[in-house]
Parts: structure tokens; sequence; C-alpha cells
């Protein structure tokens, strides 16, 4: 616990431990819904990110603090003991070992929850890599070549979600003050624990130029996003294409058009538990196919749980043959901005991944007046649909001098790789009249 002005930070083991309203206090509508109180928790009570898959919540809040000790509504400081010790033997690049080492202890001397929240990060304590989408293997493997540990480490970051969204919950107003003091606190408490390091993964541009100023590095990736503003209709979109690509987008829409299946999108009040089991089917079936290669962190209680208390924020776009969906893409929505998560299908259908990841969504951002939408994590065929390269940030510090000397010293060739990248892409869009 470190204390400050009024304030007390204290490490959260479990998102139980906070009031809802309190959270959801810091967000608007026009907030990323993967920031919400109940899509973060999701997480946790699925056991989709808990210790026993590599992910041991240890959230930091700033909680008021009148001097009385404890908060009478809370459930005392977290007893954090004992340190975090590494993963003995580290699985090959960091995927999670079914036999996972002991995770720091944060229970709490009683059930309850915190009042007062003024300043939260979401935090985790991580013994592998896995579920980040930043791939520091290389990293990892620096440390193991100079004989230091890599794991644990600190993450900030929204489990399973490479979209820019992350940023503190905090009122404005006292948002300088209580971000150092955040960052204070944890450089002084982590290396107690035994952790390595401390990153927060594709931020908001405004805190990644906090965090830089405060002494993080940088670590630039790209990403993709399409931006919708000054579109009023789908044909407003395809006017943007050079004539080649929009004749092959109109034949890809039409195409799949003539499959004889239909696009139908579920409303909020259609979300319940047995469309979110087969939506949890789909996202495996997709999994599946990649093998090794799969990015299969959460379970079905995840999506039980988000589809019961965040269905207001689902868009779930089905492909349906006689009444028979036989595909769903499912995407999340704030007020400005349209995110693409999952996707998975039963049968194969000419361009359909196209439609529903991509044609569908756009007309549905446009119909909604929304401003973006990020579509995901990779793909060589989003550029040909306008989605433009953006940059997406990390923010990195080592504890140990050498690997934050080495870090600080090289990551500079990354960020240029990444830029080059995107200029590259950015260069070739298939626009009307692109140079």
């Amino acid at each position: 616990m470190m204390q400050k002005r009024g304030l007390k930070f204290v490490l959260c083991s479990s998102l139980d431990q906070v009031d809802p309203d309190e959270w959801n206090s810091f967000l608007s509508s026009q907030s990323p819904p993967f920031l919400r109180y109940h899509w973060m928790r999701a997480y946790e009570i699925s056991g989709s990110m808990t210790p026993e898959t590599g992910w041991q919540p240890i959230h930091l809040l700033g909680i008021e603090d009148d001097g009385s000790s404890p908060n009478p509504d809370t459930p005392g400081v977290p007893a954090v003991d004992g340190g975090v010790p590494t993963v003995d033997g580290d699985p090959p690049e960091g995927r999670p070992s079914k036999q996972t080492a002991e995770q720091p202890s944060t229970q709490t001397e009683k059930q309850g929850r915190y009042r007062g929240l003024r300043f939260a990060l979401p935090l985790y304590i991580k013994s592998h890599s896995w579920g980040e989408f930043v791939f520091d293997f290389a990293w990892a493997d620096v440390a193991r070549q100079l004989g230091k540990a890599y794991y644990p480490k600190a993450v900030g970051v929204i489990p399973a979600t490479p979209s820019t969204v992350y940023s503190p919950l905090c009122d404005r107003e006292d948002y300088a003050e209580l971000l150092a003091s955040a960052v204070d606190f944890l450089r002084e408490e982590l290396p107690r624990l035994g952790v390595m390091s401390l990153s927060f993964l594709f931020t908001q541009a405004p805190f990644a130029d906090d965090l830089e100023s405060l002494g993080f590095h940088r670590w630039v990736h790209q990403g993709f996003e399409w931006k919708g503003e000054g579109l009023d209709t789908f044909d407003d979109y395809l006017a943007l294409f050079n004539k080649n690509q929009r004749k092959n987008i109109r034949k890809e829409r039409k195409r799949f058009q003539e499959s004889g299946l239909e696009v139908r999108l579920s409303s909020p009040d259609q979300l319940d538990q047995e469309t979110a089991d087969d939506m949890f089917d789909l996202y495996e079936r997709t999994n599946d196919q990649f093998g090794p290669w799969a990015a299969k962190f959460l379970n079905r209680e995840f999506f039980r749980e988000v589809f019961r208390t965040c269905a207001d924020n689902i868009v779930l776009v089905n492909a349906v043959d006689r009444g028979e969906v036989v595909a769903r893409s499912m995407l999340l929505k704030d007020r400005r901005r349209l995110f693409g998560r999952y996707w998975g299908t039963r049968r194969f259908v000419k361009d359909m991944h196209f439609n529903l990841c991509y044609y569908e969504p756009i007309d549905y951002a446009i119909r909604e007046n929304l401003v973006s939408f990020d579509p995901g994590m990779g793909g060589e065929h989003k550029p040909r649909r306008g989605f433009q390269a953006v940059e997406q940030y990390s923010m990195h510090l080592y504890f140990d001098p050498l690997m934050d000397q080495l870090f600080r010293g090289n990551i500079h060739q990354f960020n240029e790789s990444a830029q080059g990248m995107i200029e590259h892409i950015n260069s070739h869009l298939p626009l009307k009249d692109h140079r």
C-alpha cells in the first residue's frame, strides 16, 4: 500500500472487490466497451484469465483514504506475500505450461468491496506472453541468453484484445498527478514482488505519450483501421476505390448474395445463452483450424457471461441458410467505433468471410454513424477493403538496468521496421487517385 494526500494505492486480486458503478463512472458511452466492468470481470469469473492459465489479476486501485484503517467498506489492503517465483523451466516461446508456477498471493483479509475509487489500471502478472498480441519472445530470448529471468512480468492490457483501447480509469482533472503517483507505486512495489518488467499494451495514444514522459519506452506496432467519417451509404464507401477494386467488391458481394445465404443481425434481446454457446463453438472451430498457431484464450463461460451482461455492446452478424445459422462474426461497439473480434463458420462459402467480417460491418458502421472500425490483427486482405495501416503502441519498462538499457537502445530498429511497413501498405491502397 502507498498513501498520498488522501489517496492510497492497493493491488486488487479480483474485480469482485471493486464496485461496478464506481468503476464504470469513469467511462462514457464513447469509451471502449472492453474497459467496462462486466467485460473485464468476465475474464476472471469465467476462468479464462486466472492464475491457472498464467494470468494473475493484480489490478491497481487508487482509493480515497480518510485516515481510518481499514476502509469500512473494503476488504482491507491486499497482502502480497513471498514475491512471485519464476516459472521452473519456461515453456517453449512462453506458451503456458500445464504446470503453472505459484502466483502471488493477493488474498484479502475479508470479503468486501473497496469504496471511493479514484483511479484504476487493469493489471496482470504473467508467467508467459500468450494472449497479449505483442510478441516479445525475442526479448525473452535475450534475457535467457544473459542468464536473467524474463517472467514473471506485469502487463496492463485488455486480455486477448489487440485493439487500441487501453487507458487508465480516472477523473481527468486529477489524471496527471494520479498517474505519476501510480507509476511510482508500481516501480517500488513490483520489483519487491519479484516482477521483472512492467508493460502497457495497445494503449490509447495520449496514454502512451504520458507513459513516455514517465520513462517508459515506446514500441510501435502495425494495425488496421477503417475510417468512415463523411460516408452516408455503402455506395459512398465503394466510391473511394479505384475502378478495378470497386468491381471486385461488388462481385464479392453479389457472389455471396447469390449463394442463397441470408445475412441477419442479432438484436441484444436475441443474445441468449444458446446463441453464446453457438458463438463459442464457432470461435473454437476457427481456432482448431490453426493448430499450434491458434489464439484460443477464451472459454465457453466467457461468451455466456458477456452475452448476459454486455449485450448492448455486441453486434452479431449471422449467415443463415433456411433458418439455420452457418456462420457468425462477433463485433463490439461504442457510440463512435466498431471492433471486430471473433468469427467462425460450419462450411466454406466463397467470399463469406469478406462479407461477414468486412462488408456487412462496414455497412452497419455507416448506417449507425460510427466513425471507425478496427477489424482486428493481421489479414493481408484488409488493405484491399479500405483498411489503412495505423500505428499501435505498447509501452515498456524493465526493472533490470541492463535489460532496460538494451531495450531502449534497440527498440528504434523495431519501430522503424513497423513504420516502414505502415508507409508501404498505405502507399498501395486501391483507392481512387491514390498515389
